[in-house]
């Protein structure tokens, strides 16, 4: 990954590399202590010393910069028209963004990612083991990979489902949100149902033959025939739509925050909350869901953690560290997010956004956080 950024940096006309050290300067300005070996250990920061402050740079001009609500609701009007993903602004080369800004985006940025860094430390030493990827798994290892599978690499992955030998998969971005059949041997896209340009997909559920999508901001969420991916219905619901899964009798619905409401399929109305809590403290940025031998699997956002929560008290049971499930992602390669069960009993299919690959891994024995 440094040697991508090198490359980059030395195609770049001058005045956009004085732009980029401009910006890492403002880096060391707000983290003095970035270039000293400290690790951040999330996906877009996993670097670290003095490539962390490199690559942040690089990602914050050119690429997808991550950003949260406090940011994006204290510049709305600056940044209308950069958001291209769910908490990500693009820097464009052509047209970048004032200085000034990027300035109050970095600080904003890096006290965010501090205090996530707070939170994954206490996630990560709760997962008892770094996860092994290899096929042979040893002894220590949380989970070993079975299979691979190939991914369409421009699918932005919000929701994955497999039921009776078919992939279906829900796809975000605005203009470019999908429902999809996938066959999962080849990566094929079989069938697939494009949402409208202002909708932007996300999590994905299958019960009674229906298909639940829900859209992220848009406070709307569709129902379709699963055999034809054809709209049946659609649903109401207030605030953010992340993850969505289903335990055959309920939906279970994630926002981002720490809550996961529970819907009644009947009305798709909610009927009770879940608040889930680590050590006693909330849990927030619950993405992903999935249901699996009676608990629920959710991905912490900007992360390669899973956490098993049990759906009646909401308390975290188990803490699943995926680091090493695909360390060396190529640049376009975005964060995890993508469960399901998977074709063989017992295991699961993980992928993220933008993955070449969809893993299918066995899970070690339950550990308790």
């Amino acid at each position: 990954m440094k040697k991508e950024v090198r490359d980059y940096m030395a195609a770049l006309p001058p005045g956009s590399r004085r732009v980029l050290k401009q910006l890492r300067a403002e880096i060391l300005a707000v983290a003095p202590d970035a270039t000293e070996g400290f690790s951040y250990r999330i996906p877009a920061f996993r670097l670290d010393g003095r490539a962390f402050v490199w690559y942040a740079a690089f990602k914050a001009h050119v690429s997808l910069f991550p950003i949260g609500d406090a940011i994006r609701a204290a510049n709305a009007k600056a940044l209308a028209g950069h958001e291209t993903a769910k908490g990500t602004v693009r820097f464009p080369l052509d047209a970048p963004l004032p200085l000034g800004l990027v300035r109050k985006l970095v600080r904003a940025r890096v006290k965010e990612v501090r205090a996530l860094a707070v939170m994954l430390l206490t996630l990560v030493a709760a997962a008892g083991a770094t996860a092994c990827a290899s096929a042979g798994a040893d002894p220590g290892a949380t989970f070993e990979v079975t299979a691979r599978y190939p991914h369409d690499t421009t699918a932005y992955t919000q929701g994955l489902v497999w039921d009776d030998s078919v992939l279906y998969e829900s796809t975000g971005r605005y203009s470019h949100s999908e429902l999809r059949r996938v066959e999962l041997r080849t990566g094929r896209v079989l069938a697939s149902h494009k949402l409208p340009a202002d909708r932007y997909g996300e999590g994905l559920a299958l019960l009674g033959g229906r298909l639940y999508q829900l859209t992220w901001q848009s406070q709307v969420g569709y129902v379709y025939d699963a055999a034809t991916l054809a709209p049946l219905d659609s649903f109401a619901y207030g605030g953010e739509g992340w993850g969505l899964a289903t335990d055959g009798t309920a939906l279970f619905l994630s926002d981002g925050s720490d809550s996961i409401r529970v819907l009644d399929p009947a009305t798709l109305k909610q009927v009770r909350a879940l608040h889930v809590r680590f050590n006693g403290a909330p849990l927030v940025k619950l993405n992903e869901l999935e249901y699996v031998d009676g608990t629920l699997l959710a991905n912490v956002y900007e992360t390669d953690l899973i956490v098993r929560i049990d759906p009646a008290t909401g308390l975290v049971r188990e803490v699943l560290d995926f680091e090493t499930l695909f360390p060396d992602r190529p640049l376009g390669a975005d964060v995890l997010n993508g469960i399901a069960l998977a074709p063989e009993r017992g295991q699961l299919l993980l992928t993220g956004k933008y993955w070449p690959t969809i893993f299918q891994v066995k899970l070690g024995p339950a550990r308790a956080p």
